[in-house]
């Protein structure tokens, strides 16, 4: 028992320092696999809690059966048996801790696999559409000043704000990969948080939640350090709040664009007035603000 009990606080205290998922593939991918070499190591330590709670019914038999055979004012009294109550309450709690273990190593499998993926996903959109946005904006910057010949600017520039609210869709994918992930990685904190903050109060006391935080840091950017990426352990970034910051500037950027396109398209028609205006009325129909991640999820 005193084995299982020292092995099982090392899972535990091992749990509680993988905290908030991070926003770079390789590193969510490294979070993965020590979780793998970590339930390799549970499943061993299986045979020992089976060998462990098959003692203690053993034990448990013999001692009463041996018990029966006693003269009755040698039985303990009224006929309980505190010491095997005892042990059942003890191996009892070692069980919850442990199946509180591989539950919390199963969920934070999943929830990194499900992660990584929608990382994936994000991380290949954001780029692509970031580009789009930059090359777009390049192509606005071309465009002649609308004091030169306004007529002759007005086609390339609907054409142009046309392109871009067509790419609504592909922004608002974005959105909704990032906030999936988002998501998810609020989940996963607030799963860790909870684990931590049930050790710390009711198995061991001693623990402060503060100091488990702080080793969680530290070991993430370890992980950073090993990528390339060097952070100060008292400012790793959480993996939630920088793709929120991301899909942030990138919505800003895009609104910034239509707006910009927007504007030079009325100042056209301003300039032409009575020439072109049913014809600007109809993109300006197309106009809408876009669905951020923020309007999808809720957040």
């Amino acid at each position: 028992m005193e084995e299982n009990h020292q092995t099982i606080s090392e899972f535990e205290i091992k749990l509680a320092q993988f905290n908030d998922l991070p926003n770079d593939v390789e590193l969510l991918k490294d979070m993965h696999e020590d979780l793998l070499r970590m339930q390799v190591a549970v499943s061993k330590q299986q045979i020992q809690v089976d060998q462990m709670n098959d003692d203690a019914e053993n034990c448990r038999r013999l001692v009463q059966s041996s018990r029966e055979t006693l003269p009755h004012s040698s039985l303990p009294r009224a006929g309980k048996h505190i010491d095997l109550e005892r042990l059942d309450k003890e191996v009892s709690q070692l069980n919850n801790r442990w199946n509180g273990v591989c539950t919390q190593l199963a969920e934070r499998l999943r929830s990194c696999e499900a992660a990584y993926q929608l990382l994936r996903n994000y991380n290949a959109g954001l780029e692509k559409e970031a580009e789009w946005i930059d090359d777009t904006y390049n192509k606005l910057q071309a465009q002649p000043p609308i004091e030169v010949r306004p007529k002759e600017q007005f086609e390339p520039t609907r054409n142009l704000l046309t392109s871009v609210v067509e790419r609504t869709p592909k922004i608002e994918k974005v959105n909704v990969d990032g906030g999936r992930f988002i998501r998810e990685a609020k989940i996963h904190s607030s799963r860790c948080q909870r684990y931590s903050e049930w050790l710390c109060e009711e198995v061991h006391p001693s623990l402060d939640m503060r100091q488990l935080k702080r080793q969680a840091d530290v070991q993430q950017a370890e992980r950073m350090r090993r990528h390339g990426m060097n952070v100060d352990p008292e400012r790793v970034p959480v993996g939630a709040e920088s793709v929120a910051r991301e899909l942030d500037e990138l919505n800003a950027k895009y609104q910034r664009l239509l707006d910009m396109l927007y504007e030079r398209l009325r100042r056209i028609a301003a300039a032409n007035p009575g020439d072109i205006v049913t014809l600007v009325s109809d993109v300006f129909f197309k106009y809408r603000r876009l669905i951020s991640y923020k309007g999808l999820f809720c957040m």
